[in-house]
């Protein structure tokens, strides 16, 4: 989602106002609302969790075999070969070594059919690789993908 915010003039009798403070408090209230409205300060603050091989984790620091999510904004592969990832939220994930996430096939599981999934923005960065395979997809963001410096092959190979 993109939200371009323009300048405006305001004509002096739209505003009743009849001090300088009483202006200033109208300022600060308009830019609390589109604070609000813009999702506030914590729309960059990183993955709220992180779904890997079908554990769910909601607290960075953890990490297990080829893989460490270091803070809530960043998960590190590095010889990872394994279940589906997802996170919910921005993610940047940097890859060293080769990787490769599959979709579990679990009926029950948090994720949906792809080998990788971020609900928010996803950066893949770093001088390693990344296979992503799902049945209806390799890698499914809602939001923006940034590919930096590594390879990634993303495929379906189901219907």
């Amino acid at each position: 989602m993109h939200i371009l915010l323009a300048p405006a003039k305001i004509g002096a009798g739209m505003f009743a106002a009849e001090s300088h403070t009483s202006r200033h408090h109208i300022a600060i209230a308009a830019m609390a609302c589109l604070c609000v409205l813009l999702g506030g300060p914590s729309c960059a603050a990183g993955a709220e969790s992180l779904i890997i091989a079908g554990a769910t984790y909601y607290e960075p620091g953890a990490s297990g075999p080829g893989w460490a999510w270091t803070d809530a904004g960043h998960l590190e592969l590095d010889g990872y070969a394994g279940e589906a990832i997802g996170a919910e939220g921005d993610l940047v994930l940097t890859l060293a070594g080769q990787n490769s996430v599959t979709e579990s096939h679990a009926p029950d599981a948090d994720i949906t059919l792809c080998g990788m999934e971020a609900w928010g923005n996803l950066t893949l960065r770093g001088t390693g690789t990344l296979t992503a395979t799902g049945s209806q997809c390799g890698i499914h963001i809602s939001q923006a993908l940034v590919v930096d410096g590594c390879t990634v092959d993303a495929r379906a190979d189901g219907a």
